[in-house]
């Protein structure tokens, strides 16, 4: 008897635990960070990606694409398609902000710096707008 006791006690606390998650509560659309008002002159993300692979100079901007993926755990960083390469990496900067969840698949415009570092080309976020 002590023992159902016990594990009743614990299931309602994971349960609860688990319902607080403060991400769930935040919109799937909107501005995160930074705020980015104006998206005329965002630069396509692969066009970009592709312009630094070939001539190892950082760049910064609005770039936009399509979120492939997205950090379930924290909500630190996700990626937009690239074509047929690797997916493009966004690692939010000093992660100042965290992503809500179920975003894969929508329009995403990305305010910050793509760099080039020696493994990856990515791009260090401080501002996200999710269409």
């Amino acid at each position: 008897m002590r023992k159902t006791v016990l594990l009743l006690i614990t299931f309602i606390a994971l349960s609860i635990s688990c319902s607080n998650d403060p991400r769930s509560k935040l919109s799937q659309t909107g501005n995160f960070g930074e705020t980015i008002e104006n998206t005329n002159d965002s630069k396509d993300a692969i066009a970009a990606y592709s312009t630094i692979e070939q001539t190892d100079t950082n760049e910064t901007g609005i770039f936009s694409g399509t979120i492939a993926n997205y950090c379930k755990g924290e909500g630190c960083w996700m990626t937009l398609e690239n074509g047929s390469k690797q997916p493009i990496l966004v690692d939010i900067e000093d992660k100042a902000f965290v992503l809500p969840r179920k975003i894969e698949g929508k329009k995403a415009y990305v305010k910050g710096t793509m760099v080039k570092d020696s493994t990856e080309i990515k791009i260090l976020a401080k501002g996200i707008l999710i269409q």
